[in-house]
């Protein structure tokens, strides 16, 4: 058994999923910036990954269970009328062996931010404990309570900014504002400010007429995270780790905030100023969500 630190979980969750011949993971949040987080892991499994959420709490939102879906993996959703689903149990197995990951941890973000414990355990796929919990995973997983999601079932409901965020982007982006891409100084033009995302209007979108592009909440909720957490973040780590594939937006725009500094242009890396306190981050919050288009 071992216990991975915080900056560990993300790479352990992957490792565990990557490596595997299926795996069952039964959470009770998942949002779409904790699928996209395995994006590469799910589509490796083709069909043999297997996700269990609950959306009674609003936590899980509908676009991530769709997004998970799109990656090739089996959804359920737990929604009981006795009691909370809370689990957060990663299961995978490879051949005879299996690796289980249980601690506070779901799928989302809070990977790469969240203090969380877990423990991982490795070894035959009929050792009790793991043997148990396995057991435990099906269970949940063919539970009464428990049903096949599908798209048709409700409407798409996308993750929305993380509070604090969404009180910085408040008071520092506005529509009508062009921004720079910190690299080529190419002008990105915000036409909407909405809780689910922007849209932006770049020179090759003008030009070829195809209007703004979206850019959803969930790749700026990945990116401040990871920039909160670690206090860099550089525009590969935005691309190739973190599969937010509209980095250079996503990083010119964070640039505006107050707590994100710009260190380099070329490679892009951004800063974060824990001097901008939670505190300032909550008077913010408290200006600006007022009455904001939603």
């Amino acid at each position: 058994m071992c216990i991975p630190d915080r900056h560990e979980l993300l790479p352990t969750v992957r490792d565990l999923v990557s490596a595997a011949d299926e795996a069952l993971l039964c959470v009770a949040f998942a949002n779409q910036a904790g699928v996209h987080l395995l994006e590469g892991q799910l589509k490796r499994l083709s069909g043999g990954g297997r996700l269990l959420a609950t959306t009674v709490f609003g936590s899980t939102t509908t676009a991530a269970l769709h997004d998970a879906a799109g990656f090739g993996t089996r959804v359920r959703v737990f929604n009981a009328a006795w009691g909370t689903y809370h689990p957060k149990l990663y299961l995978a197995r490879q051949g005879k062996g299996t690796r289980a990951l249980v601690g506070s941890a779901n799928l989302t973000s809070g990977l790469v931010r969240n203090v969380e414990v877990a423990a991982l355990l490795t070894g035959p796929s009929d050792a009790p404990p793991l043997a148990q919990l396995w057991e435990r995973g099906e269970a949940l997983w063919t539970e009464g309570a428990a049903f096949a999601w599908e798209p048709t079932l409700e409407p798409l409901q996308s993750d929305v900014f993380d509070p604090d965020l969404w009180a910085w982007l408040r008071a520092s982006v506005h529509e009508g504002m062009t921004v720079q891409t910190l690299a080529g100084d190419r002008p990105n033009r915000i036409t909407q400010v909405r809780r689910h995302g922007l849209w932006v209007q770049t020179e090759r979108s003008r030009q070829r007429a195809a209007g703004p592009q979206h850019i959803p909440a969930w790749m700026f909720n990945t990116a401040w995270d990871y920039l909160a957490a670690h206090g860099r973040l550089s525009n590969r780590t935005l691309l190739d780790d973190l599969n937010v594939h509209r980095s250079s937006a996503v990083c010119a725009i964070l640039a505006q905030l107050p707590p994100v500094g710009v260190a380099s242009r070329r490679p892009i890396v951004l800063t974060y100023d824990a001097a901008h306190t939670e505190t300032q981050a909550a008077e913010q919050h408290g200006r600006y969500t007022a009455g904001g288009p939603g």
